[in-house]
This record gives structure tokens, sequence and C-alpha cells, in this order.
């Protein structure tokens, strides 16, 4: 007779690793709520037939048999990872008819047949508990490693799944013909040694696989997780780059900021080298925001410096020191050429060849090694004479104007 508590023990057990194969069989992407009903039901079932294999004279390969199906049936209509969740319960029953068949041989060694061994209902219930602690570690040791590392089934080599899955096949057609040995040639002496090695082999190989899975499942999380942090590098670096873009230029024109501009300005001069500075201030933009709007004197203010800054080379700059007044600074060149390239290009934007509205401005240019506030101040005194003289030509021109 069995002793009570190794009964209930059993079936403590036995309750403990249902509950740790479904959180493991979470893990590679098992949904739980989807199959509930169907595993509760197996779940229960399995409970039950563990007590009565235990209690009752139930050949080993019958009870076998029927644990496979209620821990492989829940499984066959799973969807998402099927085959890897199906791999994963052959896997799990595996582990647990492994050890059970290996206590039964070992247990029969020098104490009879392994049939009479399996008539007796506290080795029964030693061999299940002992499979089935085992089986619990094993699940608790796949949730540490493997759980939250995203284990889905498209990383799953499919070649060397489907020789996995003929493997695990193969090893239950196996144990079913090795406890079919133990239930009809129970007297042989080899039989004993065939469920000891033989189980042992499998139980080898299945941990040899686990092993290599898990190494290539922890590459991929990692590569995952590498891939992740590198992203979020570059998504600050983006955004480091953004805000100092933003520091160093205006956000409507695209030209540097003030007192950037100045900086830079301030490290060409100390080159000592010929620099020339021209100040510019925009014509009519008042009048444009106040009869066509403010976006329509934004859209000349980024046109003019668009316009700028396609007639100016990498080392020249573009500074908007404030509302419609520019600086561009020429290294390199005086002020006579400069002035030259400034016409020309004041030509351009007021007779422009596209359907655009034309730009008007006034300029004036200074050259010599100054500082950057004589170069600016000089600059614009010259801008404000370039602008009266526009001011009394277009008088001269249209008096009534």
């Amino acid at each position: 007779m069995i002793q009570t508590e190794l009964f209930l023990l059993l079936i403590g057990v036995s309750a403990a690793q249902e509950i740790l194969r479904v959180k493991a069989m979470e893990s590679v992407g098992y949904l739980w709520k989807e199959h509930k009903s169907a595993l509760i039901f197996c779940g229960a079932a399995s409970l039950v037939w563990s007590g009565v294999t235990v209690l009752s004279e139930v050949p080993v390969y019958l009870s076998l048999l029927l644990y496979f199906l209620l821990w492989y049936l829940p499984y066959l209509r799973v969807h998402i990872n099927g085959k890897m969740i199906q791999t994963f319960s052959m896997i799990g029953y595996l582990h647990l008819s492994s050890f059970y068949l290996m206590f039964l041989g070992a247990a029969s060694i020098g104490r009879g047949s392994v049939r009479n061994i399996n008539l007796q209902s506290s080795v029964k219930a030693s061999g299940y508990l002992t499979a089935k602690i085992v089986l619990c570690i094993f699940y608790i040791i796949w949730i540490r490693y493997f759980s939250g590392k995203n284990v889905k089934e498209e990383h799953t080599d499919y070649k060397k799944s489907k020789i996995f899955l003929l493997f695990l096949w193969s090893c239950l057609v196996y144990e079913m013909i090795d406890s079919i040995l133990a239930s009809f040639f129970s007297d042989n002496v080899f039989v004993p040694a065939l469920m000891i090695s033989g189980n042992a082999l499998i139980l080898l190989l299945t941990f040899l696989f686990m092993r290599h899975n898990y190494l290539i499942v922890r590459e991929q999380y990692l590569e995952e997780r590498y891939r992740k942090m590198e992203e979020a590098k570059a998504r600050k670096l983006l955004r480091e780059e953004q805000m100092t873009r933003m520091a160093k230029t205006d956000s409507l024109t695209g030209a540097y900021v003030r007192g950037y501009g100045i900086e830079l300005l301030k490290s060409f001069l100390k080159q000592n080298k010929l620099l020339t500075a021209v100040y510019m201030d925009l014509d009519g933009l008042k009048e444009i925001n106040d009869s066509k709007g403010h976006s329509v004197g934004d859209v000349y203010l980024k046109t003019f410096a668009e316009e700028m800054k396609k007639n100016l080379k990498k080392d020249e700059l573009l500074i908007r020191i404030g509302g419609d007044e520019f600086l561009a600074v020429f290294p390199g060149i005086g002020s006579e050429e400069t002035k030259d390239k400034m016409e020309k290009i004041r030509k351009e934007m007021e007779h422009p060849e596209k359907d655009r509205l034309p730009i008007h401005f006034s300029f004036g240019a200074v050259s010599g090694q100054k500082t950057p506030e004589e170069l600016i101040k000089e600059a614009d005194q010259a801008m404000y004479s370039d602008k009266h003289n526009r001011k009394e030509e277009r008088d001269t021109v249209c008096p009534n104007n």
C-alpha cells in the first residue's frame, strides 16, 4: 500500500508541475487565454490520471501513452509559435517518461522484474514523484533563462527544427517500445539496462540540443538588445544634433544665429586672412507684413536666405543679425570683388526667372583686419548709405512715388 503522505505529495507536485508548464509555455508564445478551457481540462485529467496510475495496476506503456496525449493534444490547434510549443511540450514529456523509466529500471535491478516493480504503488509514486520534481526544476530553469528573451518561431532555423522534431518523435517511439518491453519481457536481464542506458542517452541528447538552442536564443537576445541600444544611441545623437543645430541656426531662415555667427567671424579674424563682411537689410518687409500678413513676410525672409546660401561657398557664412538684417562673411576676397558679387546676387533676386516675389535689399561691404564690432558697425553704415542712394535713384526715376 502507498503511504497517504507520499500520494498527497505526488498530487501536489503534479499540480505545481502543471502550473510551471503553462508559465514555461508562455515564454515561447503560448496564449493562455485562448486555450484556457482545454488546458484546464487536460491538466485536471492529468492530475486524476496521476492518482489512478499509481493506485491501479495500469501497464507502463498505457500510463505513459495517456500522459502524452493529455500533454500534447491541447497544443495541436495553437497557431502562434505552434511548432515550437508542440516541440517544447514533447521535450517536457520526454523528461518525465525518461526519468520514470530509468527509475523503474534502476529499482528492478536485483529486486525482480520491471513488471512486478511497476505493480508496487509506492515504487510508482516514488518514480513519478522523482520525475516530476526534475521536470519542475527544468521548467523553473527555462522560465528563468528564457522568459522575456523574445523566443519566437520566426527566429528558428526550420531545417534544424524539423530534424530535431523528427528526433523527438523517434525518442517517443523508442520510449513506447521500451515501456512495452518492460511490460511483456520484464524478466529479461537486459531490459533494465536498456531502460537506463537508452533513456539516459535520450536525456543527454535532449540536453545538448537545449543548450545549443539556449546559446542561439541568448545570442539573438543580445543582438536584439545591441540593436535597440544602437537605435537609442542614434536617436539620442540625432536629438543632440537637432538641438545643436537649433542653437546654432535660425529656425526660419537656416542662417546662423547672431551669437554663434559672431564667434565664427572671430575665428576667421584670428587667422589674419583677407575677409569682407557684408551687412544686408531687406527692403519693404514691413509693408509686406502689413499688407499681406506675417506668413508672407516669413516666406520673403526664408526665400532671401535660401537664394543667398545658393550663392555662398562652403567657407562663406550667412548670419541673421535680427529681424530683416543679415550679415554675410566672405573669407579670402576684398570689398570690391565682394560688391560685384553682391550686385549680381541682388539683380537676380530683384528679377527672378521663376514665378516668385521679387526680393529687394540694401547692403554695405567692409574688409580689413578689424574687430567683429567694428566690421559690423562700418558695414551697417555702408548699408545705410546704399539704401539712401537707392532711394534717391528711385525718387529720381519715379518722382511722383
